[in-house]
């Protein structure tokens, strides 16, 4: 239960006025979506919103336009600012998703920040977390964006913002700080610890999420949330205070322990973990449900041919199989046969509603969060001559390389789980097989397939997959990279020159690993993969229809026309998709949801939400498990290959290397970016020795000690001790 609070009044949104010939702006009520104060002060660029909370120990506030991704505003903050979470005029409180007013600072004589970032590493990655039986769409071309923003060609522009135009705030899980360090802040005045000059019932919670600020909580039990992973909501935020004010309103359970942390991590990603309705429940079939005549004579009956399904062991919504005939002339037809969810989800229904809103199955280490109940997806909708298959397989595979087709990796891990207690009993990378690709090439076939076949018959409300090409910028760097390694000639114009360098140019003899990494790399340099209406894809006024399908096109695949249709027991879009599909072959009509654009858009912009949070959440989870694996078994020594080098003195880093250089007379080394076959997992090794000996040149990809003989440069191995790390107060 949650400690009572005095009801308080609505924050009021304010900050500094600028320079001399600027009015300092209204205040505005954080409920004020108008903004009208701040309209009627200032002329602001546009609204944007904040995807990050960095004013704790960076220069920057890093915000990006929210209808236009090629933008970016760098807020820069106060330089006398060494307060931890202290806002300032220049940031106006604004958290993690607030939508704000910026005003653009034309006199910017600062450096760019060259790796497209704010000044700390908050960049929002787009990081992979599909498990095995994922098709290689799902397993690749969503990782784009991994890590940081590398010349991604965003445009940096100088700016402070002026108003909040919405908050959105939420509850946030976290941890509360130690009673026995905890900052308390109040009117403007720092206190800490027993005997500060604060209440007892004062305490500073520290959020899960780096993005939001700490957050001031008033309770009277105190010690009863102590090491306890709690959630928080955030209740005012007044324009004198250093933090805002909020209050606890549930317990997750003690910190470190499995279920907790997974809980931590569903919360955070904005999972709906709700049990299913009883509305929901209603909805389903009957338990011993059977086709009767009527429906078996409306479909084709395929029980006399064998109808195979190929998925690893323990999987359990088995939603997609194959099968393959010789027919008399000679020729194969190979079947690629799905569930048919949308018979029991209807459009308009309580378990259709509810899976809109969830819009995909969410797969943890241990568990998973299902999209539609368990009587569809593991019982009436699971699907309970490979050779032939294998080879046909083999033959689409090769096609389409042929066309441009990438093959890239990912660090995806493989756990083995104890049976009884689910703790992780190892780790290791998660290695494809020819099984899985034989899935894959049919599975992305059938997509194909039906992404043509819709767009034909609604070419204004398909709902498709899309990927743009990567960032050039950051493929230029890792050109330069290999050129440094004697790797020649990598080309990146176009997807088939893409595939080509990585198959024929990036290759070590001696280094069978290496080929792998570059992949890893370039997989970094991706785009995100997007869901989307078509009649929703703006051209900018020329271009035609050419322009416009070319726009329509999935750049890793090599594919013109793209969809998800595969796995609707698991996937939203998949349902929508069986929906158009159905009314194409004139089965069922088009739900009329489907036939407002403007409908359809929305969800498709809902859908890539839940995608990408699932996707976050699953990586989380395999973060999470390697820890404990390393808490539990202890350290490790493993080979690990060097993927960057950076020095400490990274434009990144240069303010705040500014403020160290003056609080403390210099910076000691830099950091290597390395990765970790064995586990399948990267990491940052700080450089460092008694004396500060390393020098870090992040042109040439070298680091060196003199005094103890050591030179390190890009793709090294090297030998690196791996244990679990609870200095991390999160």
């Amino acid at each position: 239960m949650s400690s009572t609070l005095i009801p308080s009044p609505a924050a009021a949104i304010a900050g500094g006025g600028g320079g001399a010939n600027k009015r300092r702006h209204s205040e505005i009520n954080n409920n004020d979506e108008n903004v009208n104060g701040v309209k009627d002060d200032y002329d602001y660029d546009d609204a944007l919103k904040a995807t990050g909370w960095q004013g704790r120990m960076s220069g920057y506030d890093r915000l990006r336009k929210r209808c236009n991704n090629n933008t970016t505003i760098n807020i820069d903050e106060a330089d006398n600012n060494n307060k931890a979470n202290e806002a300032d005029d220049h940031s106006l409180r604004a958290v993690d998703n607030d939508i704000v007013a910026v005003e653009l600072i034309d006199d910017n004589n600062d450096e760019v920040d060259e790796d497209g970032g704010g000044g700390i590493d908050s960049t929002i990655p787009v990081l992979d977390a599909s498990t095995a039986t994922e098709a290689l769409e799902e397993r690749v071309m969503d990782k784009g964006g991994c890590g940081d923003d590398s010349g991604s060609g965003i445009i940096e522009k100088e700016g402070k913002v002026v108003g909040i135009i919405k908050r959105n705030w939420r509850e946030y899980a976290g941890t509360l700080r130690s009673s026995s360090s905890s900052l308390i802040v109040d009117d403007n005045n720092i206190t800490g610890g027993a005997g500060g000059g604060f209440s007892k019932m004062d305490r500073i919670f520290i959020p899960a999420n780096p993005r939001i600020p700490n957050i001031r909580i008033s309770t009277r039990h105190s010690n009863d949330l102590d090491n306890m992973r709690i959630c928080v909501t955030m209740d005012t935020w007044d324009r004198t205070s250093t933090l805002p004010q909020g209050h606890w309103t549930r317990i997750l359970g003690k910190c470190g322990e499995r279920d907790t942390e997974s809980a931590v991590i569903l919360h955070e990603h904005n999972v709906i973990t709700r049990q299913f309705s009883d509305d929901v429940i209603r909805c389903l079939p009957p338990k011993d449900y059977e086709p009767d005549e009527a429906e078996i004579s409306r479909r084709l009956d395929l029980r006399n041919i064998t109808v195979c399904s190929i998925d690893p062991p323990g999987c359990k919504d088995i939603d997609d199989a194959l099968s393959c005939e010789i027919l008399e002339n000679g020729n194969w037809r190979i079947g690629v046969h799905i569930a048919d969810v949308t018979h029991f989800v209807h459009p308009g229904t309580a378990i259709d509603k509810e899976a809109a809103e969830r819009c995909t199955t969410v797969y943890l280490v241990e568990r998973r969060t299902d999209m539609l109940p368990s009587l569809l997806t593991t019982d009436l909708c699971s699907l309970v001559g490979i050779r032939r298959l294998l080879k046909a397989a083999m033959v689409i595979r090769k096609n389409r390389m042929s066309g441009g087709a990438l093959e890239l990796a990912s660090q995806e891990v493989r756990f083995e789980l104890d049976s009884e207690t689910s703790d992780p009993t190892d780790v290791a990378e998660y290695t494809m097989k020819d099984t899985n690709r034989l899935v894959e090439e049919f599975m992305l076939l059938a997509n194909s397939s039906v992404a043509q076949q819709i767009l034909k018959h609604f070419p204004s409300n398909s709902v498709l997959r899309r990927h743009p090409p990567p960032k050039e910028q950051q493929l230029k760097s890792l050109k330069v990279l290999l050129d440094k390694q004697g790797i020649h000639g990598f080309k990146y114009g176009s997807n088939k020159e893409l595939s080509h360098s990585l198959n024929n140019l990036c290759i070590k003899d001696n280094d069978p690993y290496f080929n792998r990494l570059v992949r890893i790399m370039t997989t970094r340099t991706m785009n995100q993969a997007q869901y989307f209406c078509t009649g929703d894809v703006d051209t900018g006024g020329g271009g035609g229809g050419s322009m416009k399908m070319q726009m329509f096109s999935h750049y890793g695949l090599a594919m013109g026309l793209y969809t998800h249709f595969t796995s609707p027991i698991r996937r939203y879009a998949d349902i929508l998709v069986h929906r158009l599909l159905m009314a194409s072959l004139g089965i069922r009509p088009l739900p009329d949801e489907l036939n407002d654009k403007t409908a359809v858009t929305q969800q498709c912009d809902k859908i890539n939400f839940r995608h990408r949070n699932a996707q976050f959440a699953g990586r989380a989870s395999a973060e999470l498990h390697t820890y404990l694996y390393f808490k539990k078994n202890g350290p490790s020594v493993a080979d690990a290959v060097i993927t960057r080098i950076r020095s400490s003195s990274s434009v990144r880093r240069r303010r705040r290397q500014q403020q160290q250089q003056q609080q403390q007379g210099g910076v000691s080394g830099g950091s290597l970016q390395v990765v970790v076959p064995r586990f399948g997992i990267d990491g940052i090794c700080k450089l460092m020795d008694d004396d500060d000996n390393w020098e870090c040149d992040e042109d040439k990809m070298i680091a060196k000690n003199d005094k103890l003989g050591i030179k390190l440069s890009i793709f090294d191995h090297i030998q690196v001790k791996i244990m679990a790390d609870d200095t991390d107060f999160r």
